[in-house]
């Protein structure tokens, strides 16, 4: 699966897909996260609707003292991928979280999204705002990526050089 962050360049999505089909893989499904969620300042919003989706989410155990980005995280992990090799189908759990989240616009799919994947590929840029949005907005992703990694089989950060350098998402 792979995660496209909202400051992600589309060349860098192509070119990371060519090389997932250069070694051998496929994209089984792309999801496009929304400025909103990696915007510390809707922090609120990911917390009430965290709290919602938990209920509709079997098989996600949530720890109670979970933040809200831990949280939305567990549930984006949940919805999008598996620990299962070669993936899993979109069952009834990750349609109803898939559906809250692009509601409120905090995520997308892309095209037809059928299938979750054991490995998640997060796609970022070179950041966009101020020092502080730049950090808290790293933060959240970093939070992102913790969550999904401890529920599948494997996550990668990946970005240009300029992501990887300071207020950067890597």
């Amino acid at each position: 699966t792979m995660v496209v962050l909202p400051t992600a360049q589309q060349s860098d999505v192509a070119a990371l897909s060519n090389l997932i089909g250069v070694a051998g893989g496929t994209v089984s499904g792309t999801v496009r996260i929304g400025d909103q969620l990696v915007d510390a300042g809707n922090k609120q919003l990911v917390d009430e609707l965290g709290n919602q989706l938990e209920g509709r989410a079997s098989g996600v155990s949530i720890p109670p003292d979970a933040s809200p980005y831990e949280r939305i995280g567990m549930l984006i992990a949940r919805a999008i991928g598996t620990d299962y090799n070669g993936g899993l189908p979109v069952d009834g759990p990750a349609t109803s979280i898939l559906a809250g989240l692009s509601t409120t616009s905090l995520m997308s799919t892309e095209g037809k999204f059928d299938r979750r994947g054991g490995l998640v590929l997060f796609v970022t840029g070179p950041g966009q705002g101020s020092s502080e949005q730049k950090q808290g907005a790293a933060s959240i992703v970093d939070t992102l990526v913790t969550a999904v990694d401890g529920a599948t089989d494997g996550v990668v950060l990946a970005g240009p050089v300029a992501s990887a350098r300071a207020d950067g998402q890597i």
